[in-house]
């Protein structure tokens, strides 16, 4: 983190700021899923996305501090 530029830190808080944005949204969905039954597997979908959201931001974040 020390070593990214002022350029690199902005960007990286604007795309951490859209998946915390898409995470809220999907924990909601989440929650409206767990009120309709047997939508089980639906709502590990939307887990699934999310954390493969989350993911792809860590590798990005690792690609930008080499």
């Amino acid at each position: 983190m020390e070593n990214l530029t002022d350029d690199e830190l902005k960007k990286e808080s604007k795309t951490e700021s859209k998946n915390d944005t898409l995470s809220g949204i999907i924990n909601a969905l989440k929650c409206l899923a767990s009120r309709v039954p047997k939508q089980e597997e639906k709502i590990k979908n939307l887990e699934m996305f999310r954390l493969k959201i989350i993911l792809r931001c860590a590798c990005d974040m690792l690609v930008i501090c080499r």
